[in-house]
Order: structure tokens, then C-alpha cells, then sequence
């Protein structure tokens, strides 16, 4: 199984939420991985785009090949670095088997998890009065994060299936001045929620 890196945003209001406060998108997609990786039901890849998308390629024409035989892609010096070329003939020969190859372990991944988000707010922090301490004050702030969560299979790009998952973050204290609060903080926070309950869900389908 591979998590598909974040790619474009297609909701206006979230692509100016990101960037306007640099949020890194891909958190999710690290802390989907690790949660996946703990459960020790499967073994998980994490794939830049590139490396992901010459997985599916390669796998759909795996698919087209006919009897048992599987395509290949010829070698090349860039197999295995961080941004591998996806250049390369491929023809079809015997399936292989034994370690999975180098450029996407191909053998190895069945499914490609695939995220987005549907909606994302993350409020700025709020003040009020704290009546039972003269001069001091109560900060609170919330955000939430709905996430459509895809698993596709990895030959036909088929969705097998889809969820929504949503976190919300929450957190107030007690202070004497009114400061900001980072909102790359928050986002680290609600990227952690998010990406365990993505998790959970893929594991939830995978149980039945």
C-alpha cells in the first residue's frame, strides 16, 4: 500500500488557508503513514507524486499484458533516488517474483491511498475576560479538518472505496496577555487527528 501525496487543491477557500499560512499538506499524509505503519497489519510506502504515478502506470499496463506475463521497464541510474526518472520502455515478460522492484516496489502495492480535503478552518485565538483571576484572561481557539479519504486499486485506479473523516482541535489556557498563537502549531495538531483517523478508517475497511 502506498499514500498518494497531496497534489493540487481544488477548494479555493483551502488552497488560501494553506498557503497563506504555509501549512505543510503533507503531514497528514506522513502521520496516515505512521499510523498505518504502527497497526502492523500492512506494509505501507510512502511515495512522492512521480514515483506513485509510474506505480500506476506501470500496473495498468501489467494489466493489459496478456497471460502471465507482466511489463518491465528498463533500468535506469535514477532508480531508487528521491525523484526517479519515469522514462523507460516497458514490455511485457514473465511476471517476477521474490523482492518487489526498486521504482514504486510494484509487486508490493495492491492499493494506493489517495487524500483530500474537502474543508478546512482554523480559527484565530479568542480572548475573554477571566472573572475569577482580576487581569488575567482565557485564550481558546478551535479548528477542524474534513478529509475525503480514497482507496484505489493500484492496476485499474478503481475506487474501492471512500470515506470522510473529520478532526477538530480544540485547546484554551489561562494568561495575563493576550498573544497569538501560530497557526502552523495548530495545523501540526490537527494534520496528527486527521491522519490517525484516515488511518483508522483504511483499517476499518480492511477488517471487512
Amino acid at each position: 500500500m502506498a499514500v498518494y501525496p497531496f497534489k493540487d487543491i481544488e477548494n479555493d477557500t483551502v488552497r488560501e488557508i494553506v498557503e497563506s499560512n504555509d501549512l505543510d499538506l503533507n503531514i497528514i499524509v506522513l502521520k496516515t503513514g505512521e499510523a498505518l505503519r504502527a497497526s502492523k497489519k500492512m506494509q505501507v510506502f510512502e511515495r512522492n507524486a512521480n514515483t506513485v504515478e509510474k506505480t500506476v502506470r506501470t500496473e495498468q499496463s501489467r494489466a493489459a499484458c496478456s497471460g502471465n506475463s507482466a511489463p518491465v521497464t528498463s533500468k535506469s541510474s535514477n532508480v531508487g533516488t528521491a525523484n526517479p526518472s519515469v522514462e523507460g520502455s516497458v514490455e511485457c515478460a514473465p511476471l517476477y517474483k521474490g523482492n518487489a522492484a526498486d521504482t514504486g516496489k510494484l509487486e508490493n502495492v495492491e492499493f494506493i491511498i489517495e487524500l483530500s480535503i474537502k474543508e478546512l478552518s482554523i480559527g484565530d485565538v479568542f480572548y475573554r475576560p477571566f472573572p475569577e483571576v482580576p487581569g488575567k484572561f482565557r485564550g481558546s481557539y478551535n479548528a477542524r479538518l474534513d478529509l475525503v479519504v480514497k482507496l484505489l486499486d493500484s492496476t485499474s485506479a478503481e475506487i474501492k472505496v471512500q470515506k470522510s473523516v473529520q478532526a477538530i482541535v480544540t485547546n484554551s489556557w489561562i494568561s495575563s496577555e493576550k498573544g497569538g498563537v501560530d497557526k502552523r502549531e495548530i495545523w501540526s495538531q490537527l494534520a496528527n487527528e486527521t491522519g490517525r483517523k484516515a488511518a483508522a478508517a483504511i483499517l476499518g475497511v480492511m477488517k471487512n
